[in-house]
C-alpha cells in the first residue's frame, strides 16, 4: 500500500526497487470469490490428469489472482476458494466447502 496515498497495488513492488520505501506490505484476505476458470486437459501421454486453473477475486482489496484450482468435482463461478502456499506453484486455491 503507498504510504501517501492509500493505494493498494499487486503484485508487491519488489524490496531492492527504489520505491519501495514509498510503500507498505498490506496483508491480503486469502478467502475469495471464483471469478473465472479453465479445466486443462493434458496430452495423455504426459500422464497428467486435467486440472482446472482460474482467477479469484479476494475481498477486501481491488486484487484478482491467478492460480491452480483444488477441489473435488468441478469448479463453479462463485465458487469460495481459500488461498494457500504451495511449494510447486508458489500459491494454490481449495475449495471452501459449503
Amino acid at each position: 500500500m503507498h504510504k501517501k496515498s492509500k493505494e493498494i497495488i499487486f503484485p508487491p513492488v519488489a524490496k531492492d526497487s527504489p520505491l519501495d520505501i514509498d510503500y507498505v506490505d498490506q496483508e491480503l484476505n486469502p478467502n475469495g470469490t471464483l471469478y473465472s476458470f479453465t479445466v486443462i486437459h493434458p496430452s495423455k501421454k504426459s500422464g497428467i490428469e486435467p486440472y482446472a486453473i482460474g482467477f479469484v477475486n479476494l475481498p477486501d482489496f481491488p486484487v484478482r489472482i491467478f492460480g491452480r484450482l483444488v477441489q473435488s468435482g468441478n469448479p463453479a463461478i462463485g465458487d469460495k476458494y481459500l488461498m494457500r502456499p504451495d511449494a510447486e506453484f508458489g500459491h494454490i486455491f481449495e475449495k471452501i466447502s459449503q
